[in-house]
C-alpha cells in the first residue's frame, strides 16, 4: 500500500471538543490537523487526535469557507459561527455512532482555508481525469 503524498498545506489547529455531558469539563482541548491537497482541491482532511486514536473526517472545502460568514452543511458535517463564543465557529460532526461539536479560532480557519486558495482559488477546482471518464462512460 503507497503513503499518500504530504500535503500541500498542513495546519495544526487547536480545538475545543465541547462535551455536552459534563457538567465540569464542557469544553476539552483536542489538536485537529487540517490537510489539504490540490489534487483533491474539494476536499480537507480534518485529524482529531485523540487520547485512543486519531479520528479522521472529510470535510468539504466549500462548506468550511461557507461556515465562516454564516450557517453551512446540511448533513454528516455542518459548520457556523458560534454564538456563545465570539470569533468562533463550531463545526457539527454527525455519524450513526453519535454526534460531535468541535470549536475552531475563526483566524485559525481562516488562515488555512486562505493557503489553500492561494495555491488553487474558489472556482478553479478541477476535477481529475478518471472521474470525467466514469461518469461518460456510464
Amino acid at each position: 500500500m503507497s503513503r499518500p503524498a504530504p500535503a500541500d498545506v498542513s495546519h495544526l489547529l487547536m480545538a475545543h471538543y465541547i462535551n455536552p455531558d459534563s457538567e465540569t469539563t464542557r469544553y476539552v482541548p483536542r489538536r485537529v490537523f487540517m490537510d489539504w491537497w490540490r489534487s483533491r482541491p474539494f476536499t480537507v482532511l480534518c485529524t482529531f487526535q485523540d487520547t485512543d486514536r486519531p479520528k479522521k473526517w472529510l470535510v468539504s472545502r466549500e462548506l468550511l469557507g461557507e461556515g465562516l460568514y454564516g450557517p453551512a452543511g446540511a448533513g454528516d458535517a455542518q459548520l457556523f459561527p458560534s454564538l456563545d463564543h465570539p470569533g468562533c465557529v463550531e463545526l457539527v460532526l454527525s455519524s450513526p455512532y453519535g454526534r460531535a461539536g468541535v470549536l475552531f479560532a475563526r483566524s485559525a480557519l481562516h488562515q488555512f482555508l486562505t493557503a489553500t486558495y492561494e495555491l488553487v482559488p474558489v472556482g478553479a477546482e478541477v476535477l481529475p481525469q478518471s472521474w470525467f471518464e466514469q461518469v461518460t462512460r456510464s
